[in-house]
């Protein structure tokens, strides 16, 4: 029977002495997973949260993930249109573990008066025109796993007519100013360089405005979308959606916004980073998913799209 679990560094090892596996057996990869973003929301709605994102590459509480001969199956979340995205995922049993990890979407914002704890997801969607922030880092996941996933969107600011920006992983979501003021803007994604280049993830999207007020900006750096405000009688034009393969949050939108003019959040990614020792050895597919020599005698294998990760 296979063992179940996760295996880091410190466990590989263990199991240099079993027969039928991989050398080394198994050996360990940093991973960065993150999840689809949520969309904005119109009728003067806050931005979308970041989508969950976890990582163990230049992070001291997490370990790699262990790998060894077998096939594992990674799905790359979609990005939330008027809506949630979809879950990251890397499941699968090699010969000797299993592995069962998910980055959560990003969360999309509430109806009016909606009761507290809407709009959860990995990192919180922003509150709108008399709507709570969601909650982020929904489900929780500990430090040591590569978590927490993401923080709560900006909760309702003084006043009904202006929303709030959604949490990205880096920090929450900022609350709107209120009657004639701004939208909040979305919080801050993270900077990882786990494929040698830094690059921003999770972001979230701000928050949209009643006319004439101005609209909350994405997450700083990029990676969420930015809002827009109302336009009086006429229809808003469509807000910013999150970055593709970021997991950012997608745009609010103001009162005079239909659901389709809101932002749509960005679709998530896997990067997997290993020995370039091992890397003979690894297969992905579908062709849309690539590798790369990374500094330090290593091998990054990015997944913008679902497919597979096989080794041996």
């Amino acid at each position: 029977m296979p063992l179940i679990g996760t295996f880091g560094a410190g466990s590989a090892g263990g199991f240099g002495q079993r027969k039928g596996g991989v050398a080394p057996n198994p050996f360990s990869a940093d991973y960065l997973m993150v999840a689809g973003g949520g969309s904005g929301r119109g009728g003067i709605g806050g931005g979308g949260g970041g989508g969950g994102l976890l990582y163990s590459y230049c992070n001291a509480c997490a370990a790699g993930i262990g790998f060894d001969a077998g096939l594992y199956n990674i799905t790359i979340g979609a990005g939330g249109v008027a809506g949630v995205g979809t879950d990251t995922t890397i499941i699968s049993c090699g010969a000797l573990a299993c592995i069962s990890k998910t980055a959560t979407t990003g969360g999309h914002g509430p109806v009016p008066a909606a009761v507290p704890g809407s709009g959860a997801g990995g990192s919180g969607a922003g509150g709108g025109h008399q709507q709570y922030g969601g909650p982020g880092n929904t489900p929780a996941v500990p430090a040591a796993l590569g978590g927490p996933q993401g923080n709560n969107g900006g909760g309702a600011g003084p006043g009904n007519y202006a929303a709030s920006g959604g949490g990205g992983r880096g920090g929450a979501g900022t609350a709107s100013s209120g009657p004639g003021g701004g939208g909040g803007p979305g919080g801050a994604g993270i900077t990882v360089s786990i494929d040698g280049s830094p690059k921003q993830f999770s972001g979230g999207g701000g928050g949209g405005a009643y006319n004439p007020g101005s609209a909350g900006g994405g997450s700083p750096c990029g990676s969420g979308g930015a809002a827009v405000p109302g336009t009086g009688p006429t229809t808003a034009p469509p807000a910013s959606n999150g970055a593709v393969n970021r997991g950012g949050g997608g745009g609010g939108n103001g009162e005079t916004a239909p659901p389709s003019n809101t932002g749509d959040g960005g679709s998530g990614i896997v990067i997997l980073r290993y020995p370039n020792a091992i890397a003979p050895s690894i297969t992905i597919a579908p062709g849309t998913n690539t590798t790369a020599p990374v500094p330090g005698c290593q091998t990054a294998a990015t997944f913008t799209v679902t497919g597979t990760f096989t080794v041996g």
